[in-house]
């Protein structure tokens, strides 16, 4: 079993499997036909927020929806591998390792909870999103109060599909449904 140190907000957890920026050209597959040129092109050029608003909108496309309000569990738990290896292999190599739903996940865990595909409760995603930056103060942070900006965020912080953008745009945590897409890319072995 690997060891794992819990970080402070603004420090990015540390395992043996973290996952670590590449030079090599990341590879866009998609199971459902989605384009992520764009995408790669906004991450490219450090348009973070952007570069977000992107991977909520091709993240809808790739499960064939046309609002966030369609999305069902069964949606998250059976989201296409390829498309989601090609976001997050994105947002790590862009970010240099700092963001991405595979830093996500390892923070997730690293609060305590299981890759179960059930709800952790409410302590545990609490701190899973101060961890993030989604959540200071005790309060949970409105999507333009967001940093965008690499140098100055909390691992994890983006992308924010799981989070706070979800919570104010009708994503993926309206419902606490977030969480989910964390059991998936462990069953897709990211």
């Amino acid at each position: 079993m690997e060891e794992q140190i819990p970080p402070s907000p603004a420090t990015p957890v540390r395992t043996a499997k973290q996952p670590t920026p590449t030079t090599q050209a990341v590879e866009l597959k998609s199971e459902k036909g989605v384009d992520y040129l764009r995408l790669q092109d906004l991450l490219k050029m450090g348009e973070w927020k952007a570069a977000d608003q992107e991977t909520a909108d091709q993240i809808l496309k790739a499960m064939g929806k046309d609002s966030w309000w369609q999305i069902e569990s069964k949606d998250l738990l059976n989201f296409p591998c390829a498309d989601l290896k090609t976001l997050d292999q994105l947002w790590v190599k862009y970010s240099n390792g700092k963001w991405g739903f595979n830093v996500q996940k390892q923070i997730y865990v690293a609060c305590g909870a299981k890759l179960d595909g059930k709800y952790p409760g409410n302590e545990i995603w609490r701190e899973f999103c101060c961890r993030v930056g989604w959540r200071k103060g005790g309060s949970y942070l409105n999507y333009s109060d967001l940093t965008f900006n690499l140098k100055n965020s909390s691992a994890g912080e983006c992308p924010t599909v799981c989070g706070v953008k979800g919570l104010l745009e009708g994503g993926l945590g309206r419902d606490g449904k977030g969480f989910l897409l964390f059991s998936r890319i462990q069953t897709c072995k990211l």
